[in-house]
């Protein structure tokens, strides 16, 4: 959703969120941060950490919501672990420990692309 790494998530359109809530289903969001740098050619092939995070949004979550809110909502939710992992990033890169594993958290998973 950007490309610029230090910039906040861009906004989510509404419309995207109107089948999950016709169908009262579960949303899944995904949190990524550092997914650019494998493609990067200018890494020579170094070990840079990879971060993402799995968020599941139940129907009960979303029941009094609108489709914009609801956007606003997941997007929160995108905004507050990308700037969680931005502030990792920063500690592993200023360390230099790209070849350590990386903490796991609850739904936070790690890997590292050689």
């Amino acid at each position: 959703r950007n490309k610029v790494p230090d910039s906040d998530p861009l906004e989510f359109h509404g419309g995207s969120f109107k089948i999950a809530t016709r169908c009262n289903c579960p949303i899944i969001v995904l949190s990524g941060y550092g997914t650019a740098r494998p493609l990067d050619t200018k890494l020579n092939y170094k070990s840079y950490p990879v971060f993402l995070n799995i968020t599941k949004v139940e129907p009960s979550e979303y029941a009094n919501m609108s489709t914009t809110e609801l956007a606003a909502y997941c997007r929160n939710i995108v905004a507050k672990n990308v700037s969680r992992f931005r502030e990792m990033d920063k500690e592993y890169m200023s360390k230099k420990l790209y070849n350590q594993k990386l903490p796991k958290g609850k739904n936070t998973w790690w890997y590292k692309f050689k």
